[in-house]
């Protein structure tokens, strides 16, 4: 079984049950994207060209401002969607709907979704119910996207100079 196998079982899906709660959890906020959701998502392996591509679109950095020593002095950066009507690069956020979201749901197919969304395992009775497994805060994200800062910000450079 190959890397792209695991990945495509790690996926939850259910979408009598997300419609019966009306997709709170977007409607509330966009998934958090891990750093091997990039490639995947982009077709592009270089991680820096890859930011490119998903930063000019629908996605944006969002950032955890917290304990900054485990950030090595740094604000905790990550990738998410973009919040509806909001085309900044740099977008910190306290909430809103996830851009992808439809009337009739996610127009991302399931494995194509950010890992914070395909890890989302939905239940009976809907918001604050599903079950998150794997990382959930935006803290365990941006540890997660520390070592590809440098990338954000090569990435951010080139957005701003075109």
């Amino acid at each position: 079984m190959d890397d792209r196998d695991k990945r495509q079982r790690l996926v939850y899906d259910n979408p009598t049950l997300c419609g019966e709660c009306g997709g709170k959890c977007c409607r509330a906020a966009p998934g958090l994207m891990s750093p091997e959701d990039v490639a995947e998502f982009t077709g592009v392996s270089d991680m820096t060209a890859a930011l490119v591509v998903l930063l000019s679109t629908d996605f944006c950095v969002d950032w955890w401002e917290g304990d900054e020593k485990a950030f090595n002095d740094h604000t905790g950066w990550f990738i998410r969607p973009r919040i509806s009507k909001d085309h900044r690069i740099m977008s910190p956020s306290w909430g809103g709907p996830c851009k992808f979201l439809r009337s009739d749901g996610c127009e991302l197919e399931p494995s194509r979704r950010p890992a914070q969304c395909r890890l989302l395992e939905p239940q009976p009775g809907g918001f604050g119910h599903c079950v998150m497994h794997g990382e959930s805060s935006k803290r365990e994200y941006a540890l997660l996207w520390t070592p590809y800062h440098v990338n954000i910000q090569d990435a951010i450079n080139s957005l701003e100079r075109s």
